[in-house]
């Protein structure tokens, strides 16, 4: 059979356009769509677990039209720009008013943060506008009168079966909004000298849970080695926070508990880690529909210089965070629940009254913050350190009641050494000295198998498999009940207020759902389980907020944000947004290359044709 020209052009255009068509449909839905906006990750440098999913996610909000700039930066300058930001205002509501200014001002879009939780959760730190800056961890400066009401009856309520259907409530609330978008839930991979002892019985997961918890100062006394006298807590941390009043992360917790204890810690033997005393002599009974607390102090107690504890260093240590000049990461965790200084008053040397403005379920950890000495760091109305700047001189000012004090700070190196207190009163101590010293991840497991090291914390990032087979350590996956999670600046007019986008433009009273739809979109462009898999190695799960998985009241109906761009890219649409895709090679249907190769057949068939009816 003969084919004339004209047949075989027109065969070749017909196979040529079916694989463009096919091709060039794959190739439009794989590329990201044109920018509708942008925004910035602001990313502490701190964990390279967080850096790795910073990026990762900065990858994926394209793929809804949101550009990122991921600026990654050294602790203090994070601390700077987010939750130490000086923000005006003299009030909680002028404050929340003002809030913390975007990136390009120098504040936040977004950041990537973490919080450990504790066991029984307190909402109230996160979702509280009483805890915007400077009182502690509502990053986001989230305000809701209908979560706030929720919180308050959830903190007043002492019976854990009523208080959990309001935890659920707070929950649903905060899934719909995501002013925090919760990446992981973690769990910590820990490795340690299989010696080691606490009170006599040998480590397990909950001494490791416990050494990141705040407040767990005497206990220190009673973790021992056999063959050792000098302890050595291994990390990757750059370490800047040195007394009470700055404590924000769980590193500085690990080093300031054997220094500074409260009244009362956590019992590790008990199956609710309940509180048992620690410088009080005993626990109180609350009175006054559970608001009022008469505390005992331990008559044998004095701090690392000698001088006793009495009452009066208890309530001026409380008054000092309450004071706010001193500007105390903690002060929020007392005054949300004791808002007037003669609310923590002496009653005589030994014994200091406290009376909640409401029954509180986690009054004894409020009651637990650790004591300092008032003839150190004076009082309120005249502080030892000018401009109450006691972290910048550590050895000086943070004496502390502990089996344990500072003696070398290398801040440079962040290494810190601590040494037994002579005659603690109360009583022996398992080591001579502990210090936390820094360690590259990668030199951090070798030093340890040289038996340099008695314990590496959990983001040290190294894996199991490194300690399989190693004689003397073990390793231990703990629940930490810690999340990791995107912090919203709520007052950016995008992802914030809503104002800025396209359908707040349009209807000003729809322009806090435009900024929920985005916020909602991102959720959806976390690979929430790769980062698991891939990044931490399976250790921690996916959380649907920054409410701990293993704390009382986590709602396990609710369903974590699946990763889906098709759904991300919708919710963007209901924000008012157009999506369109790069024009300059792209036909309706059709890839760059299938493009070009469909419009040169399809000129091969207008020349033949041409040639046909004019020759």
């Amino acid at each position: 059979m003969k084919f004339s020209n004209k047949t075989i052009i027109f065969g070749l255009v017909v196979i040529f356009l079916m694989l463009s068509s096919s091709v060039g449909i794959v190739a439009q839905e794989e590329a990201n769509p044109n920018p509708v906006t942008s925004v910035s990750f602001l990313t502490p440098d701190t964990n390279p677990n967080r850096i790795d999913w910073s990026t990762l996610i900065a990858q994926q909000l394209p793929k809804a039209g949101i550009t990122v700039n991921n600026e990654i930066v050294e602790w203090d300058t994070f601390g700077g720009r987010t939750f130490g930001y000086d923000v005006a205002g003299d009030t909680i509501d002028q404050r929340l008013e003002n809030g913390i200014p975007l990136a390009k001002d120098g504040g936040y879009d977004m950041n990537f943060i973490g919080l450990s939780g504790t066991i029984d959760y307190d909402p109230t730190g996160s979702y509280s506008k009483n805890t915007i800056n400077p009182s502690c961890c509502n990053f986001a400066f989230y305000s809701n009168p209908q979560v706030e009401n929720l919180i308050k009856q959830y903190t007043s309520e002492l019976n854990v079966t009523k208080r959990v259907p309001l935890a659920k409530q707070i929950q649903a609330i905060i899934y719909d909004e995501m002013p925090y978008i919760p990446i992981v839930n973690t769990e910590g991979l820990w490795a340690y000298d299989s010696q080691l002892t606490a009170e006599g019985q040998a480590f397990d997961q909950n001494d490791l849970l416990m050494l990141a918890t705040l407040n767990y100062g005497n206990y220190w006394s009673q973790i021992s080695h056999p063959s050792v006298t000098d302890f050595v807590y291994g990390h990757t941390y750059d370490l800047t926070e040195y007394v009470p009043f700055v404590q924000q992360s769980y590193a500085a917790a690990a080093y300031m508990n054997p220094i500074f204890p409260g009244l009362f810690e956590r019992d590790v033997n008990d199956p609710n880690f309940a509180y048992k005393p620690a410088l009080a002599a005993s626990m109180p009974t609350p009175t006054d529909n559970g608001t009022t607390f008469l505390v005992d102090i331990n008559p044998n107690a004095k701090f690392s210089n000698g001088d006793p504890v009495t009452a009066q260093d208890v309530v001026n240590t409380y008054h000092m965070h309450m004071a706010p000049a001193a500007r105390s990461a903690l002060a929020g965790d007392i005054t949300s629940y004791i808002s007037k200084n003669d609310s923590i008053s002496v009653v005589d040397s030994d014994t200091v009254k406290f009376v909640f403005d409401d029954p509180y379920f986690g009054a004894y950890g409020v009651m637990s913050i650790g004591v300092m000495d008032e003839n150190v760091i004076g009082t309120p109305s005249s502080p030892a350190a000018f401009n109450y700047t006691f972290n910048e001189s550590p050895l000086t000012y943070g004496i502390g009641a502990g089996p344990y004090q500072y003696d070398t700070i290398e801040k440079e190196e962040s290494n810190i050494l601590l040494t037994a207190v002579d005659n603690w009163w109360g009583g022996d101590v398992g080591f001579d000295s502990v210090s936390f010293k820094k360690y590259s991840s990668t030199a951090i497991v070798d030093e340890a198998k040289a038996g340099n090291i008695q314990i590496i914390d959990n983001n040290a990032n190294f894996e199991k498999a490194e300690f399989e087979g190693v004689s003397g350590w073990k390793t231990e996956s703990v629940v930490d009940f810690g999340t990791q999670f995107l912090a919203v600046n709520m007052k950016h007019p995008i992802f914030g207020t809503g104002v800025n986008t396209p359908l707040g433009k349009e209807d000003p009273s729809k322009a806090a759902d435009a900024a929920k739809y985005m916020r909602q979109a991102i959720a959806h462009l976390i690979p929430r389980q790769t980062i698991i898999d891939e990044i931490l190695k399976g250790r921690g799960s996916v959380g649907t907020s920054l409410w701990p998985a293993a704390a009382a009241g986590y709602d396990t109906s609710l369903q974590p944000y699946e990763y889906n761009a098709t759904l991300a890219l919708e919710l963007v649409k209901k924000a008012g947004y157009t999506i369109s895709y790069p024009s300059g090679g792209f036909l309706p249907g059709f890839g760059v290359v299938p493009a070009a190769l469909a419009a040169f057949m399809s000129a091969l068939v207008v020349m033949e044709y041409r040639k046909k009816r004019f020759n």
